[in-house]
């Protein structure tokens, strides 16, 4: 017993290296994301506990490093600062309670001074929740806490948190992020540039490392091995799958059908599973956020429970390096769903006969559908129009490679908007 006490100790140290340098190593810090780092940063300054969520490698560990150099650089004794990773095989049975009692012992921090402390991964920890609500009665400690499986939020573990904690969802980067890691802003004058910037990102995705990576074939590596680590790691080890090639199966299937209406009859027939095998497999990889679910959308919950939905993975370069293919519209479509969650508004898709892939349920409803070409025919346009024609306070969009313009429609009109202009700010849709 005492050896493995010794171990984990050993371990926690090196996890720790600013407790013997003084700061975090530049090769953990990466590059800032904006959009999260001063949120963050400003969440320091309350007791609840702060929750990073998202696919397993689009920078929570990384965001978790940049604040510990930052509380260092605000003059916080580094030994104040905890930070453990879970998902390492002899710390998954931890008592993370005694952990910083021990902690406080050694390194002589008294119980009214603050404790800043990460746990990375914690969802590998058994009843995690209730160990983090013990930590968080006890005061003076200021958790921030991360997972790459919705799992972490799922009701049976957030009733032990009610009322303390907040959550920060960190999704791939997108396009203006992409532009900024890449340092590609176009400069005023060059802004023809952004078409094939954006179908760099189409083909590279938003994980970080992937995106700083100059090697194409490395890439592509790269992604075949997160993906194999999101299958094996966020949702087999989780969830204790011993059917782990039928699995990651499923899950390519998914990712390489990314916005295609998915029929669980089918799906049951090509992988020799029950329908409810099917049902839970596919909620677990939705946990891991590889994937994210589309319903029809519909005032009726019946037909938004009922009608085939759609999934779509929520890295655009994800599906290249599965299937290797060059073909750019399904990879559109893609980016633009990863995008339009950014609206904050609900989202489905329209069927009846014919199909819109996107409408935005807000006041008015919005049709978006996706043609990556700039000549656009009447044929693109007939399911805005027969949609329009149904809703008849609603707008129609289509979001296409560079062409910028009114379509007249019958008694409609129907904007044309470039793909790189939507992924810059996709607000744009919501504006007259």
């Amino acid at each position: 017993m005492l050896l493995v006490k010794e171990t984990v100790g050993h371990i926690i140290m090196e996890m720790n290296h600013w407790w013997i340098r003084g700061s975090v190593s530049s090769d953990f810090t990466g590059i800032p994301r904006k959009m999260y780092s001063s949120q963050l940063q400003e969440s320091l300054n309350i007791q609840e506990i702060i929750i990073l969520t998202g696919m397993r490698r689009t920078g929570k560990t990384t965001m978790m490093y940049q604040l510990i150099q930052h509380l260092i650089q605000m003059n916080v004794d580094p030994f104040r600062i905890l930070y453990v990773q879970f998902d390492h095989p002899l710390l998954k049975n931890l008592d993370i309670s005694d952990l910083i009692r021990q902690h406080r012992v050694d390194h002589g921090i008294s119980k009214k001074e603050i404790l800043y402390v990460f746990f990375d991964e914690i969802h590998y920890l058994e009843d995690w929740a209730q160990w983090v609500k013990v930590i968080y009665d006890q005061k003076q400690v200021k958790m921030f806490i991360s997972g790459s499986s919705k799992a972490l939020l799922l009701p049976k573990a957030m009733t032990h948190l009610s009322g303390r904690y907040l959550t920060y969802n960190i999704w791939p980067l997108f396009f203006p992020e992409f532009l900024d890691f890449r340092k590609s802003e176009p400069e005023p004058g060059d802004e023809h540039r952004y078409v094939s910037l954006a179908e760099e990102y189409l083909s590279t995705g938003g994980f970080p490392r992937i995106v700083l990576e100059k090697n194409v074939e490395f890439r592509g590596r790269l992604m075949r091995e997160y993906f194999d680590g999101i299958v094996f790691k966020d949702i087999a080890a989780v969830h204790e799958i011993r059917d782990i090639r039928t699995l990651r199966d499923l899950a390519a299937f998914l990712v390489t059908s990314s916005g295609k209406p998915v029929s669980f009859n089918k799906l049951k027939k090509s992988f020799k599973l029950s329908i409810d095998t099917i049902r839970e497999y596919i909620s677990y990889i939705e946990e891991s956020h590889l994937i994210e679910e589309l319903p029809v959308a519909s005032r009726s919950k019946n037909e938004r429970v009922y009608n085939p939905k759609k999934y779509y993975v929520l890295d655009p370069g994800m599906r290249t390096a599965l299937t290797g293919e060059k073909e750019t519209g399904p990879r559109a479509e893609t980016a633009l769903h990863l995008h339009l969650k950014q609206l904050k508004l609900p989202l489905g898709y329209w069927k009846q006969v014919h199909e819109v892939d996107f409408i935005i349920q807000g006041k008015p409803l919005i049709a978006v559908e996706c043609k990556y070409k700039n000549e656009i025919t009447k044929k693109d346009l007939k399911s805005l129009e027969k949609w329009l024609a149904k809703e008849k306070k609603g707008k129609g969009i289509i979001v296409t490679r560079d062409l910028e313009e009114t379509i007249e429609l019958g008694k409609n009109t129907v904007r044309a908007l470039p793909l790189w202009k939507v992924l810059l700010d996709p607000k744009i849709l919501l504006l007259d």
